[in-house]
């Protein structure tokens, strides 16, 4: 059998460009991606609303919908809707977010898995004066301590009805007002408090705007936190646009049913969950066999190499297989900056890899009250030091893989990042998630992804991948075990973006830690 050799990538499409001049003895050359549009003025969160009466003249057009749930029968109805025109009435006496951009106030969201250590210090913190939160977070005992401190309580309909009788002119933000402070979920200590201006919201916003252009028929599904600035970032967008809004029932398993229900157009998400579609898809294709598989096999290779040379559709095999999966699923500059350490290099061939730092309208002003973290991530040149490991693409596009701070020194001195680990070991269809830990005491890994026979099993599956990613020996795991409780915002072991607290899982698992350690056998 003779070998082909493998053709020279040729991107169709050049995602960015280099700025002559701006390489350093550390750094690589800063790269401006090709963005057209510039920072608009008039712009803010609150005449987003306005603008969309462009599209929606009348403000008739679907919103906001969401699904009711019969208490009795625990039954799911159809997507309910509210139009702009009923909207921007709220808006005008209070709702929340955009009523807060109409009056130049300071938003500080709160994630509901924050849990009361975090809320208290977020509230202390920022000596913030107005709490909005759900009802069912308010129980008897409270209203009892609102009373002796003097706090009032009120429904939002008795605010809104202080608002219909108590009108105010609208006072536009300027660019540099703080819009919000985004306390980090983190994984470890206090949460950081992320200052955003509106001219950063408004710059992320645009740019999405261009990167994605959307239309009044498109339709986006949130799931994801409302607190998250992704997902403001996703709804300020899809509103500009014309588009509607749909949320999810509040459970991330019944997802699937929500997105058959809305039929959306726009799903934007986050790694776990999209692995796990994958998973999904792939492993209910492999347990069909015979042709329908063949032809997936055969559709899914097709398509990658489409999307490898810069297309994204395929006549015939999205008509065939890919369609049927789409019914059911429905101007910055960054440069690289060596990591030493983990032996990330701007000078890496064929793909330059480095710290990825990036400066423009979009970053960050600083950590509120925090000025020593400021320090740390924001540089004299304005440059923000994102703490992730990037690479350059041929086609001028930059990938993240890998992350500066979550790696581990083994006793031998080797550097270890856990989280590629995991992303070789969460290929496997046994297990759910999978979290990986090294001690710099000891010489080799643990996973703690019973019974002893599908322990093995599970174990095979494992060291197959390891060897198929071509794992070095010491970045494999050496023990095993299982865990039945998968790690979520609500048990505290994941954030609301579901990545795992390392912090949280090390304090969680130290018991277990300890006695795998102590074991003479490895796997």
């Amino acid at each position: 059998m003779s070998a082909i050799a493998a053709k020279p990538f040729q991107p169709k499409l050049i995602h960015s460009r280099e700025l002559p001049g701006t390489v350093t003895s550390t750094r690589g050359p800063v790269h401006m991606f090709t963005l057209r549009s510039g920072f608009d003025s008039s712009f803010t969160l609150y005449t987003n609303l306005l603008i969309r009466l462009e599209i929606d003249r009348e403000g008739l057009h679907k919103l906001f919908g969401t699904r009711t749930v019969d208490p009795e029968t625990g039954t799911v109805g159809p997507y309910e809707w509210v139009t702009l025109r009923e909207f921007l009435v709220a808006v005008e006496n209070c709702s929340s977010e955009h009523s807060i951009s109409r009056m130049t106030y300071t938003l500080v969201p709160l994630y509901d898995t924050l849990g009361p250590t975090a809320v208290y210090y977020i509230i202390n913190h920022t000596e913030m004066r107005v709490v909005f939160c759900a009802k069912e977070q308010i129980d008897s005992k409270d209203v009892r301590l609102a009373r002796v401190n003097n706090v009032s309580l009120m429904t939002l309909d008795q605010l809104m009805e202080i608002g219909r009788a108590n009108p105010v002119e609208t006072d536009p933000p300027l660019h540099d007002d703080l819009c919000t402070i985004c306390y980090t979920s983190g994984t470890m200590g206090d949460p950081k408090s992320v200052m955003l201006t509106y001219s950063n919201m408004v710059a992320s916003i645009l740019c999405s705007i261009e990167i994605t252009p959307l239309n009044e028929s498109d339709v986006h599904l949130s799931f994801l936190p409302l607190a998250h600035c992704f997902e403001r970032n996703v709804q300020a967008h899809t509103i500009a646009k014309g588009g509607c809004i749909g949320y999810y029932q509040g459970d991330v398993t019944k997802l699937l049913e929500d997105m058959a229900e809305l039929r959306l157009t726009v799903f934007p998400s986050v790694p776990r969950l999209l692995n796990r579609i994958h998973d999904k898809i792939t492993q209910g294709v492999a347990a069909t066999g015979g042709l329908k598989k063949l032809l997936f096999d055969q559709g899914y290779a097709a398509k990658k190499e489409y999307l490898a040379d810069g297309y994204y559709t395929h006549a015939f095999w999205d008509r065939l297989v890919f369609d049927k999966r789409k019914m059911i699923l429905g101007g910055a500059e960054i440069c690289l900056e060596d990591v030493p350490d983990k032996h990330y290099s701007t000078r890496d061939t064929p793909c330059t890899r480095g710290e990825i730092l990036t400066r423009s309208g979009h970053v960050f002003k600083g950590y509120y009250k925090q000025p020593e973290l400021t320090n740390e991530v924001l540089d004299a040149a304005g440059w923000f030091h994102t703490g992730d490991i990037g690479q350059w693409n041929p086609d001028g596009t930059l990938m993240v893989i890998d992350r500066k701070k979550n790696i581990c020194k083994l006793s031998q001195g080797e550097y270890v990042s856990p989280e590629r680990v995991e992303g070789v070991y969460g290929q496997s269809p046994f297990v759910a998630q999978v979290f990986v830990h090294g001690d710099s005491f000891q010489n080799y890994l643990l996973c703690a992804p019973g019974n002893k026979t599908l322990l093995r099993v599970i174990q095979e599956d494992l060291r197959q991948l390891a060897l198929a990613a071509k794992l070095l020996p010491f970045e494999r795991a050496h023990k095993l075990r299982l865990h039945a409780e998968q790690f979520t915002p609500e048990n505290g072991l994941a954030t609301p973006t579901f990545k795992p607290k390392r912090f949280e899982l090390i304090k969680y698992f130290s018991d277990v830690i300890d006695d795998m350690y102590a074991e003479q056998s490895k796997l």
